[in-house]
């Protein structure tokens, strides 16, 4: 795999990842996904800022999250 991806069993978590511009007034946040060895990466999509609001980011988030609890803890052999 690529440094800006990973098979579900290897990621350990995901979070938002949020970038300040300059003041908490501007704001850009991502989808991060940490897998087990400790690396991390950012999801080029979706996100959101202060700038251009997606009100659905949540909503996606949650279902990425889904997603990784319902993947299975190991690749088919």
């Amino acid at each position: 795999m690529g440094r800006h991806s990973g098979h579900w069993h290897d990621i350990a978590d995901i979070g938002v990842h949020r970038v300040s511009g300059g003041s908490e007034v501007r704001y850009d946040k991502w989808i991060r996904v940490t897998r087990h060895d400790g690396t991390s990466f950012r999801l080029p999509a979706p996100m959101t800022s202060s700038a251009g609001q997606d009100d659905t980011f949540e909503e996606k988030l949650e279902d990425t999250t889904l997603r990784r609890h319902r993947a299975p803890l190991s690749t088919p052999s």
